[in-house]
Order: structure tokens, then C-alpha cells, then sequence
């Protein structure tokens, strides 16, 4: 890393993100799966001869113990003391649509900052990942709220963990009906979700006198977006766009 580089990282539920910020932008982002080793080794092992960032900014979703074994390695590389970042009540032209602020997920906060920074209208922001949420905002950068479903994965472990249904292994879900049991699971998943998005959609619409702009993200991205069809638009690194702008904003 040169002089001037901030190591922007995304701490999801099951996955570690980060990508550099530097003179000439983001670099692309890179990730690994944390799982059992935990944060701290998956971290050892990826950022293991990087040289000393200016900054480190987080988002993190991950929870108290996670976030500390994040900062515990920045101290032992780098001396460094990450900044987790944090919902507001607003900032960067958004105004959070929580009674308590606080309480809306830091990784939904910087998805609606950073959409909110194209400049280019009302967006429903949906993030399939471990949970799936679904956020609105409109032009003007008001939150107007969201949702939150489990994620297509957690939904299949939920049904299996409190049925009789027999486990089976990963499938592809696909908009259709099932002709066996897995199938059956898999897709109502998908069709959960697609359904949850459109009818969203169509209440937004309804709201604003326009439809918004769709805008997905999150390691499911891609199959919710081929089951909606449409003109969705790919948006994997959301969070770590987010904290660009936030980045900009405290270093003015």
C-alpha cells in the first residue's frame, strides 16, 4: 500500500470483504469465507503482507466479539486502530426512515448512501446475502424503510432444522415448481423472495408515482436477479461503496 491508502472492509455475518481506496479509487474487492477459523485467521491469512493502510474503515454486521478480533488484528499487523462505521440519523444526504436510527444495520445504512450518491432517483436496494433485505429511498434521500427475510440458504436450514423433511445437498432454485421435495424447497425459497422484491416494487411505485430503480447485492445477487428478470442492476460491493463516500465525507 502507498501513502494515502485506506483499507476499506466489509464484515458480513459469514464473509470477510475488503478492497484498497486510493489515488486512482477502489481497487476491486476480494473476499473470503470466514466460517469455523473465525475472522481473525481468515484476515492473518489474506492481508498477510500488506503494508501499513492510513486508515481502516468497517462495516461490520458481524457483532462485538468478531468486531474485536478484527480490530486485535490490526493491531498486530499494523498498530492500527480500525473505524467501524456506524448508521446515523443522517449523513451524506440520507435520512435514515428509523424511528432509532441506530438500529438499521450499518451494512443496509451504506448500501442507501451509496446508491443516494449516484444521484439518480428513488431505488429499492435489495441485499441477498445471509438475511436478505429489501430498503427504499427516494430522491430526495429519505428512507422510507425496509425488510428483512431470511436469506435464501437460512431459509431451506430453517425448514429443514424444524421439519421432518430429510436433509439433501445444495441445489440450483429456479422459478418454478418443484417435482420433489428438494426442488420444492429450494425454489419456494427463491419465489419467497422474488415475491417479497416485486411486491415491493409495486407498493414503491404506488408511493413515489414512479417506479424506482432496482439495485441488488450480496452473494445471492445474481440468482434473484435472473428470477426477477427485468433491468436490475449489479451492485456486489455496495457496503464497501458506502464506505468510499463516507471516507470522503470525514476526510474533507
Amino acid at each position: 500500500m502507498t501513502s494515502g491508502t485506506a483499507l476499506l472492509v466489509d464484515l458480513g455475518n459469514t464473509r470477510l470483504k475488503w478492497a484498497l481506496l486510493g489515488r486512482e479509487g477502489l481497487a476491486p474487492a476480494q473476499a473470503v469465507t470466514y466460517g469455523p477459523l473465525g475472522i481473525a485467521e481468515a484476515a492473518r491469512v489474506a492481508w498477510k503482507g500488506f503494508a501499513r493502510p492510513d486508515r481502516i474503515l468497517v462495516g461490520s454486521v458481524a457483532g462485538p466479539d468478531r468486531d474485536a478480533e478484527l480490530r486485535a488484528v490490526a493491531r498486530e499487523f499494523w498498530a492500527c486502530e480500525p473505524d467501524f462505521a456506524e448508521a446515523q440519523a443522517r449523513a451524506a444526504g440520507v435520512k435514515s426512515g428509523y424511528d432509532s436510527p441506530g438500529q438499521l444495520g450499518v451494512d443496509r445504512w451504506l448500501a442507501l448512501v451509496a446508491v443516494h450518491a449516484d444521484r439518480r432517483g428513488a431505488t429499492c436496494v435489495v441485499d441477498c446475502g445471509t438475511a436478505v433485505t429489501i430498503d427504499l429511498i427516494d430522491g430526495s434521500g429519505l428512507h422510507r424503510g425496509g425488510l428483512i427475510l431470511p436469506g435464501l440458504r437460512l431459509m431451506q436450514e430453517c425448514l429443514l432444522a424444524r421439519t421432518r423433511i430429510p436433509p439433501f445437498p445444495p441445489l440450483p432454485a429456479h422459478v418454478e415448481l418443484g417435482r420433489e421435495t428438494a426442488a420444492a424447497v429450494a425454489n419456494g425459497g427463491l419465489l419467497a423472495v422474488v415475491g417479497a422484491v416485486r411486491e415491493t416494487l409495486v407498493r414503491a411505485a404506488r408511493t413515489l408515482g414512479r417506479p424506482p430503480r432496482l439495485v441488488i447485492a450480496g452473494g445471492d445477487a445474481q440468482t434473484v436477479a435472473a428470477a426477477l428478470g427485468g433491468t436490475a442492476e449489479l451492485r456486489p460491493d455496495l457496503v464497501l461503496e458506502g464506505l468510499v463516500v463516507i471516507a470522503g465525507i470525514e476526510g474533507t
